[in-house]
């Protein structure tokens, strides 16, 4: 990976955090998140969902998100 593809690379993944960031903002204001929800269940909702928006997004292509899946099966990962 080129130096300018790092670069790319960490914009487009601080542009999936502020997506999830307000995903989740919106969330809250319409009431779907527990209310006793607080920092842990949070945090682990905010990665789960930042989780699924890059592999959905880096993985698109069909074929690369079927062996993507199948390596983290097969080596246990």
């Amino acid at each position: 990976m080129t130096e300018q593809e790092r670069y790319r690379f960490v914009k487009v993944m601080g542009e999936h955090c502020s997506v999830v960031a307000d995903d989740l903002l919106n969330d809250i204001r319409e009431g779907k998140i527990p209310t006793n929800w607080t920092g842990p269940e949070l945090r682990q909702l905010f990665m789960d969902r930042l989780e699924q928006a890059t592999i959905l997004s880096d993985l698109k292509g069909g074929q690369r998100k079927q062996a993507y899946q199948n390596a983290v099966l097969v080596n246990n990962l």
